[in-house]
């Protein structure tokens, strides 16, 4: 299994399938995927098994010397496996750089196990509170 630049790889449809799930089901994925085309400093990365890709992680680093990630997902036949959290072991052994991301409340635990600092926000969405979580990694 390989971690490995996937960004040509964008409309294959392991890639497609995994990016529904960390985007959601309401997610224009055909906006997702051409704001990540068009956009040079934006890198996709992941495993690829027997050329079927697995998971994926979209990234870009800021102005500030940030490595963010816009988004990150797994296969389901492949979660609870570790790649996940190899993912970020591997952003941060390439990079050198602090990590962080905007998750919600489904996955604020993954990114604690990750040994990621998470703390709460509140977001207004159409004059609804609700609460989003902040992780990074010094």
């Amino acid at each position: 299994m390989d971690f490995v630049d996937i960004k040509h790889r964008l409309d294959d449809p392991d890639h497609i399938k995994i990016r529904k799930l960390w985007s959601g089901p309401t997610a224009n994925i055909s906006r997702l995927i051409e704001k990540c085309r068009s956009n040079d400093y934006r890198k996709l990365w992941g495993f690829v098994e027997d050329n079927h890709i697995i998971s994926s992680v979209e990234f870009y680093i800021r102005d500030d010397g940030i490595l963010y990630v816009s988004g990150i997902g797994v296969t389901e036949s492949h979660q609870r496996q570790g790649i996940g959290r190899t993912m970020i072991e591997r952003l941060r052994d390439m990079h050198q750089l602090p990590i962080e991301l905007e998750t919600d409340d489904d996955a604020a635990d993954f990114y604690r196990k990750c040994g990621m600092k998470v703390e709460s926000f509140v977001v207004e969405n159409n004059g609804k509170p609700y609460r989003r979580w902040k992780c990074t990694l010094d």
